[in-house]
């Protein structure tokens, strides 16, 4: 299911995040990739974004910016195929 981000789901979200940076970003260091979890966190609540859920478990994200696509983020191993059948 699609549906708007709540407050609650920021700590699904940022474990969706790391998980997709961390395995397209294969050269930052995790000292890196946990300064940029830090402003995600704080960019998060400033932009419109909806989840991905399946089965109440949060599963991917898309997070825009006036009309800008800021971020996309998933497990990549469903909503992935989700996606391409849409």
């Amino acid at each position: 299911m699609i549906r708007k981000y709540e407050e609650t789901d920021i700590e699904e979200l940022l474990e969706v995040w790391y998980e997709a940076s961390s395995m397209a970003h294969p050269f930052g260091d995790s000292e890196f990739m946990e300064k940029k979890k830090e402003s995600i966190e704080v960019y998060i609540p400033n932009t419109k974004t909806w989840v991905f859920t399946n089965k109440d478990a949060l599963e991917g994200f898309i997070a825009m910016w006036e009309m800008t696509w800021e971020q996309f983020s998933s497990d990549l191993k469903n909503m992935g195929r989700v996606l391409v059948k849409i």
